[in-house]
């Protein structure tokens, strides 16, 4: 079966770094948030800016949210926090987010409240841009 859910995309400010990496993140991190949801209109709000020596972007969604206990396991290859049968996936993408926050030399933080949301951050240094991205 397929269900169709409609989102609500909200984008705001600019920074800079490497694109094609920045993109993957935002579409592992927007796809989790449309996933992992029970919302009649799933909400994923993407901010993004800069701060001293530090760009960085935060995606927040309204989801399913993840209890503490799992907050730091999310992120390890093949983990999961359901069955299949309840939410389909390999227990990948947040691994690749956090290995690609790593290879841009930043770091990812996650606030987290079971049945409201998540709202990860990702920051990495001004001297690891390499072009300009505006999303």
């Amino acid at each position: 079966m397929h269900i169709e859910k409609n989102v609500k995309l909200f984008s705001s400010g600019t920074c800079r770094g490497p694109a094609l990496v920045i993109d993957i993140l935002i579409k592992n991190l927007v796809e989790n948030g449309v996933k992992y949801n029970t919302a009649a209109i799933p909400l994923i709000t993407i901010r993004q800016g800069e701060k001293d020596q530090h760009y960085w972007i935060s995606v927040e969604d309204n989801g399913i949210g993840i209890p503490t206990e799992f907050q730091e396991k999310i992120f390890n290859m093949f983990f999961r926090m359901h069955d299949r049968g309840t939410y389909q996936g390999t227990g990948l993408g947040l691994a690749i987010v956090r290995r690609l926050t790593d290879y841009i030399g930043g770091t990812i933080t996650l606030q987290s409240e079971e049945n409201k949301g998540s709202v990860f951050t990702i920051r990495w240094p001004k001297e690891k841009t390499q072009s300009g991205i505006n999303h």
